[in-house]
């Protein structure tokens, strides 16, 4: 599949003839709002599971809690499978991803290039599971209306650190003003990957959440779908700065 906002990017066009730097700055302000809607709500711990489509089984391979720092950072707290259970991965940047597995007081940093491999045998890598910011490495190149959405074609800067795609393509609602989804975008113009965000929920005192994330990727036909089963409270241990002393804390507790 070849997305046409990533072919006229990468012949230098923007999507709108007369894109101006004013209607630029209009559409990087819906992406940042975007992004900060997106983010967890940091008063609640999420109860998550990752499935594989077309499995045999419908158990999921991946139990999770998740937990986030505002826009500084996420952490999962691993339940099941049995082998995963106590695994804590967390990260309070885009450039500091820290785990630990459990039984071992060594709490290790995973370098970028690992972030971006298949995560547990699923569609996900750990860049999806971090809730990875788009704004600071990228660059709106083509802008796409519709009466729904809002998609815009990001290129990724030169100076930018993040190994990922070369291209994304976003979609914002125009109602809720929330991401519904991402392109992952090669250098050619195909789309690798689809990321879809379905089932928006909506609860009194709570922010609005999608239930449901779709992973397709079109290279092996396989997608993986993450499911937010239910949310809690945070637990007040959870709270502080996402980095190897708050790995080490949480451990302690759970032990």
């Amino acid at each position: 599949m070849v997305s046409t906002l990533a072919v006229i990017a990468m012949l230098g066009i923007c999507a709108y003839p007369d894109l101006t730097p004013e209607r630029l700055e209009s559409s990087r302000e819906r992406l940042v709002d975007a992004e900060a809607k997106g983010y967890p709500d940091h008063h609640r711990q999420y109860n998550i599971e990752l499935s594989e489509q077309g499995r045999l089984t419908n158990e999921p391979l991946l139990r999770f809690k998740l937990v986030n720092n505002l826009e500084q950072g996420v952490a999962l707290i691993f339940d099941r499978p049995a082998l995963m259970k106590g695994v804590i991965l967390a990260s309070n940047s885009k450039d500091e991803l820290y785990f630990r597995l459990p039984g071992q007081r060594h709490i290790q940093t995973i370098q970028v290039r690992s972030r971006l491999q298949d995560f547990m045998g699923t569609q996900f890598n750990l860049n999806d599971l971090n809730s990875l910011s788009f704004t600071d490495g990228y660059e709106i190149c083509g802008i796409e209306m519709s009466r729904d959405n809002e998609r815009l074609m990001l290129r990724r800067r030169l100076a930018s650190n993040d190994q990922g795609n070369p291209y994304i393509n976003l979609q914002i609602n125009r109602v809720t003003g929330l991401i519904n989804r991402i392109d992952y975008i090669d250098k050619s113009g195909r789309i690798e990957r689809r990321q879809e965000r379905r089932k928006l929920v909506k609860v009194s005192f709570e922010k609005p959440y999608f239930s449901e994330i779709v992973l397709h990727d079109f290279k092996s036909d396989r997608s993986s779908i993450v499911r937010v089963v239910s949310t809690d409270l945070r637990d007040e241990k959870t709270y502080g700065r996402f980095d190897k002393r708050w790995i080490a804390r949480v451990a302690r507790s759970d032990n």
